[in-house]
């Protein structure tokens, strides 16, 4: 199978907004920034690992270290809760995870 990065994010971005709707539109801007800035990174991690070139454990590592900048890219809004950023951030990455799978999965 193979594996569409721009699907993929906006997916996640849907997902994410889907979560911190109606908190501020700011939100929603910023959402689409860190994704835009993370898009190359994201491009990498997820190749590395559909061509076996990570483990699971690894792109688990190297997931949780995007997802930080992720955070602080959202952490920027202050209309936006934390509880409210994890959750978008949950929605975005079980998406990430979801594609990832089904790809390596083939």
């Amino acid at each position: 199978m193979s594996f569409d990065l721009d699907a993929t994010l906006k997916e996640m971005a849907a997902a994410a907004r889907a979560t911190i709707r109606g908190q501020s539109k700011q939100a929603g801007e910023a959402l689409r920034r860190v994704l835009d800035d993370q898009k190359d990174a994201l491009r990498q991690i997820t190749a590395a690992r559909i061509a076996g070139e990570i483990d699971e454990e690894e792109l688990q590592r190297q997931l949780a270290n995007t997802r930080l900048v992720f955070e602080a890219g959202l952490s920027m809004v202050r209309a936006v809760s934390k509880a409210s950023i994890q959750k978008a951030l949950d929605a975005a990455f079980d998406v990430l995870a979801r594609a990832i799978g089904r790809a390596v999965a083939g």
